[in-house]
C-alpha cells in the first residue's frame, strides 16, 4: 500500500519481482512498434500517478546502477492530463513519496501537464523537488509541436552534476548547483562583488570526467545595468521557488 505507511526500506519490492523488457534504441522500427502499442491503448478514466512514477523511478534506477550504463544520463518525462484517482489521491503525498524514493538517485523528473484538467501546481512542485521543471501543453492544433519543442530542450544532456564556486569576495550568489546542462540551453549564475580581480571556478563539471576545475573571467559592471537586473530577477525567482516548496509558506 502507498501513503504515509509506505515501506521506504524496500520501496521497489513488488517491481523487483516483475520482468521488464530491456531499453530500446529509438530507431524508426522501434518507434513504429511503440506507436502501435499506444494506438491499442484504451482510456478508462483511471490515473494512477504514483504507480507510473514508481515504475519509472525503478526502471531508471536499474539502468543507472548497471555498470555499462554509467555514461547515460537517466531522466523521467511525466505527462498527465488529469488528477490522481487510483492508488494515492493526495498530490502532496505523491510528491513526498516520489521525492523520498528519488533522494539517492536524484533522477530529474520533467513534467508535462496536458489540457486544463491537469494540476499544474502539483506538477511544478513535483519537478522542482526532483531536479526538473514543468511545462504546460495547451489543447490546440499545435499540441504535438509543443511536445516536440519540449523534447528538444531535454533530449541532449551534455553535462551533469554542475557546481559553480565563487571566491569568498562574491556575495549574494544565486543558484550554483545544476543537475544537468542540455545542448542549446544556458546556465546563468549571478552575484554581487566589488573586487574586479574576482574569478569564477567551475568545480567538478562532470562526475565521469577526470578534469581539473576551470577558471573563467567574470563579466563586471559597475553601475545598475542589465546584469544587476538579471541578478535581481534570478534572486526573486529563486525565492519564489523556495516558497513554493516550503511546507510553511508564512515563514
Amino acid at each position: 500500500d502507498y501513503g504515509y505507511g509506505f515501506n521506504y526500506e524496500e520501496p521497489f519490492s513488488k517491481l523487483s519481482k516483475e520482468e521488464f523488457p530491456a531499453a530500446l534504441t529509438a530507431d524508426n522500427q522501434t518507434l513504429i512498434k511503440a506507436n502501435r502499442v499506444i494506438d491499442s491503448l484504451r482510456a478508462y478514466g483511471m490515473t494512477n500517478i504514483i504507480g507510473g512514477l514508481e515504475a519509472a523511478l525503478y526502471l531508471a534506477k536499474v539502468r543507472q546502477d548497471h555498470p555499462s550504463d554509467k555514461k547515460y544520463q537517466p531522466v523521467i518525462i511525466f505527462l498527465t492530463d488529469g488528477d490522481p484517482n487510483v492508488g494515492v489521491y493526495s498530490t502532496q503525498t505523491i510528491t513526498n513519496i516520489v521525492t523520498r524514493l528519488n533522494t539517492e538517485s536524484k533522477i530529474p523528473i520533467y513534467s508535462l501537464s496536458f489540457g486544463e484538467d491537469a494540476d499544474k501546481e502539483f506538477l511544478r512542485k513535483l519537478s522542482l523537488k526532483n531536479q526538473g521543471f514543468a511545462r504546460h501543453i495547451y489543447e490546440a492544433a499545435d499540441a504535438s509541436l509543443q511536445i516536440q519543442e519540449f523534447y528538444k530542450q531535454v533530449s541532449s544532456p551534455l553535462l551533469s552534476n554542475i557546481t559553480f564556486k565563487y571566491n569568498a569576495e562574491v556575495k549574494e550568489v544565486t543558484k550554483t548547483k545544476f543537475p544537468i546542462y542540455f545542448k542549446g540551453s544556458e546556465i546563468v549564475v549571478s552575484g554581487r562583488y566589488d573586487n574586479l580581480e574576482s574569478h569564477l571556478n567551475i568545480a567538478r563539471p562532470v562526475d565521469c570526467w577526470a578534469t581539473e576545475p576551470k577558471v573563467l573571467p567574470p563579466t563586471v559592471e559597475r553601475s545598475v545595468t542589465s546584469l544587476e537586473r538579471l541578478w535581481a530577477y534570478l534572486t526573486v525567482k529563486q525565492l519564489l521557488d523556495e516558497r513554493e516548496l516550503a511546507e510553511n509558506k508564512t515563514e
